[in-house]
């Protein structure tokens, strides 16, 4: 039977692990705005990744136009209603819906053709109310219609990132775990037992457009019992344009031998 892991696997591991993350799961729970995202999250079960090997990720990667096209930071850092924008399904939830209906890792094609067609009830109909909003504001089409597509295309790159150091980490025998709730609500970009896996990029530009965490996994798993380990890995700024910036093999390697010496009973 293939590895799955669903929302209530998160729910129970991670949401029942202190009140603070109790709180924050019956929060986004409640919360009116949310109400025709909480059920189709919660239906969502997570296999892909467990499936897919290093070379599936460099294929999808290598065969994508590049997200952020020609578009100059410059022109549209001033623009804050739209690298702050955070829509109703969260960039990561679609990326996962799509990435198990279609059976491999989304381009950045198949991305944004999705919220431009079959998804536009998720994330289309938002980015053209946003899109307005800006127009309203006195920002130009132009820069209005780039700021949103930096938006979007530094999520699906941060997103790329965190799968392919699940898929890295599988493929070294490590029994990795991930779900779009678990980074989006829980703060987790994946787990391994009870160690927690997170990505930083050492970048103030990626994470002002990328969104910030509102609340670090330390404190929001502060009192648990059994505790968390925490984990890193830092990426520097990226050096070129137009290449998907990815973690280093060397820095995979090292996470691995940490996660061995912690957790010798979670190998594939």
């Amino acid at each position: 039977m293939a590895l799955t892991t669903s929302s209530y696997d998160v729910r129970d591991f991670f949401g029942r692990s202190t009140r603070r993350a109790a709180t924050e799961f019956e929060g986004w729970w409640h919360n009116k705005q949310r109400k025709r995202v909480v059920p189709v999250v919660m239906k969502h079960r997570t296999s892909l990744p467990y499936l897919l090997t290093p070379d599936d990720i460099r294929e999808s990667c290598e065969s994508s136009s590049h997200a952020l096209r020609g578009i100059k930071f410059d022109s549209i850092r001033k623009v804050q209603d739209a690298h702050n924008w955070s829509p109703d399904f969260s960039f990561s939830h679609l990326f996962h819906f799509l990435m198990e209906n279609i059976g491999r890792l989304p381009t950045w094609n198949d991305f944004a053709g999705f919220y431009y067609s079959s998804g536009c009830d998720f994330l289309g109909r938002e980015r053209e109310e946003r899109y307005r909003q800006l127009l309203q504001e006195g920002f130009s089409d132009e820069v209005a219609t780039d700021a949103l597509d930096w938006r979007i295309g530094l999520a699906y790159y941060g997103i790329v990132r965190d799968i392919f150091t699940v898929v890295q980490l599988r493929a070294r025998g490590i029994d990795v775990r991930c779900h779009p709730l678990a980074d989006t609500l829980f703060r987790v970009d994946a787990w391994v037992g009870r160690t927690i896996v997170n990505l930083r990029v050492n970048n103030p530009r990626y994470r002002d457009f990328a969104g910030g965490r509102k609340l670090p996994p330390e404190e929001l798993y502060e009192g648990s019992e059994p505790g968390f380990r925490y984990e890193y890995i830092a990426l520097d700024a990226a050096d070129k344009f137009g290449v998907v910036h990815l973690p280093k093999e060397s820095d995979v390697d090292d996470l691995v031998e940490k996660l061995q010496r912690e957790n010798d009973d979670f190998r594939v």
